[in-house]
């Protein structure tokens, strides 16, 4: 049994939302037939950077995005370049919880046939068949994490990672230029498992694999879509999906049953503060700093880079 499981929560990396190409991700012909997006390929630098600045001090940041193509590279020689004259690089914005006294692999064996609708269940043994294949322990699994393998699984089947390659290139060149990645800003809870509500896991966890059954299809074309505006450095694209990528975000955030309503907000708040604070120090302290943040949370206009304006910070969008 699983004693701890560590989640990220705010920076969702499954999330889903509305893409700018079209309403549903995919492209229509002058024929009037319907062409599933391609996936970009090869080696892309992704959008330009945005710099905050005082004087002769900035921090460039890079606005990251997932699931990307799984054949994409990224390569950023303006990337590069900032690391390689950085005193100092801001570890990616996080928000993670451990369950500690449960296995979140498990709802105290209730199946997902008792507690998903007939029509519901049916949908899902179909979508489980096609992208999840003979599995009975994710059956007795919380919905929640049903719905994370589904959507997990179903994203490298439509030809998308959802793991990191522009963090693992940032390590890398933060190695290979020897300059420190500071983590101390990075938000961490330990969660008591054993004193879950399950009904009111199971309720919330029934209505998120639901969306996710209900959307899943639709949302794999959305998903391409977006993913090639990001590799593309499509920042018009970027712009028309953020408030709904934002959402998607946060909806995700609010399908665990550990942080509900005013504790999630206060959560989020902790986060936004903590990777404020370590920005100003560092360009206080720093003559060039870099960082990289979810592309919607840059793209806000509520969101952190308003509240260094508002901290006395100069901001430039990047050029595209």
């Amino acid at each position: 049994m699983l004693k701890g499981l560590c989640h990220c929560l705010i920076f969702a990396t499954l999330s889903f939302a509305a893409c700018a190409y079209a309403a549903d991700g995919t492209t229509i012909t002058e024929q009037g037939v319907t062409v599933e997006e391609v996936l970009v390929t090869g080696e892309h630098p992704g959008p330009g950077l945005w710099k905050v600045s005082r004087g002769e001090h900035s921090l460039w940041i890079l606005g990251t995005h997932a699931p990307l193509p799984n054949r994409l590279v990224w390569r950023s020689q303006e990337v590069e370049l900032i690391i390689s004259e950085a005193q100092q690089i801001l570890g990616n914005y996080s928000a993670s919880f451990s369950v500690v006294g449960a296995n979140p692999f498990s709802s105290k064996g209730t199946p997902l046939r008792r507690l998903l609708p007939r029509k519901t269940y049916r949908q899902w043994a179909a979508l489980k068949a096609k992208y999840i294949g003979p599995n009975e322990e994710i059956e007795t699994a919380w919905p929640v994490t049903a719905a994370l393998l589904l959507r997990s699984n179903a994203l490298a089947r439509a030809g998308l990672t959802s793991a990191d390659p522009v963090w693992r290139e940032i390590h890398e060149l933060a190695l290979a230029y020897h300059v420190p990645v500071t983590t101390k800003h990075q938000v961490y809870k330990v969660i008591d498992g054993s004193e879950l509500d399950d009904a009111r896991a199971r309720r919330i966890g029934v209505g998120y694999l639901t969306t996710t059954i209900e959307n899943l299809e639709a949302d794999l074309r959305t998903a391409r879509a977006r993913a090639n505006a990001w590799g593309t450095g499509d920042i018009d694209a970027l712009k028309k999906q953020a408030e709904s990528e934002r959402t998607a975000a946060f909806l995700y955030a609010n399908s665990w049953p550990f942080f509900q309503g005013e504790e999630l907000q206060n959560l989020m708040k902790e986060t936004d503060l903590r990777w404020l604070e370590a920005a100003e120090r560092a360009l206080e302290s720093n003559r060039t700093t870099f960082a990289a943040l979810p592309i919607f949370l840059l793209l806000r206009g509520d969101g952190l880079l308003a509240a260094l304006r508002s901290r006395g910070f100069e901001v430039e969008e990047p050029v595209y």
